[in-house]
């Protein structure tokens, strides 16, 4: 059967993984011939009318960000109410819903980064208020640490979450053009040829992708290799100056380079030879699988979900529990000696990594959808 469909979120204008996402997904829900709406406080209408649905905007209440939430919610508990929706679609960021895709794990991220006393915020009462009393039928977490997480957490069956890796786009990142970028990166930023490339490139927030960490591991490594290292980081952080500071007092700062984060981020992964996401946790990271499909290896700890895609069996490349400087420092050393060490790894990891597409994320959620929501020929409703 045919149902409506009313998707949930704050923000679908486009610019973020999880918009695009909820856009690509209406495309499929509408060509399948279901009727999708969202609800929104920012959206881009045209975006969402081409891809097939009805837009609904809600006003931005200047309120606490938790009050605020709050209303949103509530928006959509009385949209629901008018238009009876067959399923409404969260994006964790209202309290009713029938299927939830979950992007964070605010808890869990808090503990690691701040401690177990750590102050918590609007999202963390919300996203605590639904979870816990189980407001939902079923979850998309989009890793295994995630699921883990809300299980131990919050008591869930393991029966309502399924996993769903995000995926990249083949059309964006590949290996084609990688010397050239690679080139390219290194006379912009007049690095040697006989230096090797460490960073990462993210969007932002350095505190949570380890920044300090990723430094101090650096620093650990022995002088005659250090000396033959190059440090980009790339993405948008406010206390950019307290990073600076951070490589200045480790002796760092002439071999490293911020720089502002870029929508071509394809060029500088190729750019890279080598990626570390220090951070302690990380839901999914598409930034590891992004940079593994353009070539780059990365080290990194079970603390980022992508990291799950790595071969499980191998032995050769431990992935640590906890991101550790020490032993990022070892591997680095490693690394640097050992012209072989980047290529062995793709050639043991990144195939397993290329299979996770976007087409694959939007195949399997599809999948689960049918499966588990729209309901068998002859049923009345989907879920409600």
């Amino acid at each position: 059967m045919k149902c409506t469909i009313l998707i949930a979120s704050q923000n679908i204008l486009g610019n973020t993984g999880s918009s695009r996402i909820i856009l690509a997904n209406i495309k499929y829900l509408t060509n399948a011939g279901h009727t999708v709406w969202t609800i929104s406080e920012k959206c881009d209408k045209e975006l969402v009318v081409e891809a097939g649905a009805k837009a609904i905007l809600v006003p931005k209440i200047k309120l606490s960000k938790y009050s605020r939430r709050l209303i949103f919610s509530k928006f959509v508990d009385l949209t629901a109410a008018v238009i009876k929706p067959d399923i409404v679609w969260g994006q964790g960021e209202n309290l009713n819903s029938d299927i939830i895709s979950m992007h964070n794990c605010v808890h869990l991220a808090s503990e690691r980064l701040d401690g177990i006393d750590a102050k918590q915020g609007s999202v963390h009462r919300l996203h605590n208020a639904f979870l816990s009393a189980h407001n939902f039928k079923f979850i998309i977490a989009n890793s295994h640490l995630m699921k883990n997480d809300l299980i131990t957490r919050y008591d869930i069956s393991p029966d309502k979450i399924v996993v769903i890796y995000p995926g990249y786009s083949p059309e964006q990142f590949s290996l084609d053009h990688r010397e050239e970028d690679r080139i390219a990166l290194r006379k912009q930023l007049n690095i040697a040829e006989d230096k090797k490339v460490i960073g990462l490139i993210t969007s932002g927030d350095f505190k949570k992708r380890g920044i300090n960490t990723l430094f101090k591991a650096i620093s650990l490594v022995p002088q005659e290799s250090r000396d033959k290292i190059a440090i980009v980081i790339v993405g948008k952080e406010k206390n950019k100056r307290k990073y600076v500071q951070e490589a200045e007092k480790l002796g760092l700062a002439e071999q490293t380079h911020i720089l502002p984060a870029t929508p071509e981020v394809h060029k500088l992964y190729h750019g890279l030879d080598l990626m570390i996401h220090a951070g302690p946790l990380e839901e999914f990271g598409l930034i590891i699988l992004e940079a593994v499909v353009c070539g780059t290896p990365v080290l990194a700890s079970k603390g980022v979900g992508a990291m799950e895609l790595a071969d499980p069996e191998n032995t050769e490349f431990v992935i640590p529990d906890k991101p550790n400087p020490r032993f990022f420092a070892d591997e680095i050393e490693r690394f640097t000696k050992n012209p072989q060490y980047g290529s062995h790894w793709l050639e043991i990891n990144r195939k397993r990594f290329v299979e996770c597409t976007d087409r694959k994320h939007f195949e399997e959620t599809i999948q689960f959808l049918k499966e588990k929501v729209f309901a068998p020929e002859g049923a009345s409703t989907c879920l409600r």
